[in-house]
């Protein structure tokens, strides 16, 4: 990949909750074999069962919130179209988009979202 990854305390601590939740999912595994080859009750292969599901749905939302720092770049289109946005309202003298000016629309704003303070 070209990358050197480094993850922090928390990331390794997360890695490593994932690589145990798939190492018991595997022995989960191979006992659902046993007992499917066996010829147990159902029931015991639909516990068995639940719990395989509940590991890899573990390892799945545990590495989840592994950050790679490897989101992609915006896109220059996008880019530009924001940029053009963000020019034509400044020569016409509007704000640009969610930004609003200070004054009454302002005030509205601010107590509309809790951040007008009474005596300022």
């Amino acid at each position: 990949m070209g990358y050197a990854l480094e993850w922090s305390e928390r990331e390794e601590l997360i890695i490593d909750r994932a690589c145990a939740a798939a190492d018991r999912g595997e022995q989960l595994e191979r006992i659902y074999d046993e007992h499917l080859v066996a010829g147990d009750e159902p029931g015991v292969l639909v516990k068995l069962s639940a719990e395989i599901r509940m590991c890899e749905r573990q390892v799945v939302d545990l590495t989840g919130k592994v950050s790679l720092g490897l989101l992609p770049d915006k896109s220059e289109r996008h880019v530009r179209a924001v940029l053009a946005r963000w020019t034509a309202g400044m020569r016409h003298g509007r704000p640009p988009p969610g930004m609003v000016r200070d004054g009454a629309a302002g005030a509205a704003s601010r107590a509309d979202h809790g951040t007008l303070s009474g005596g300022d």
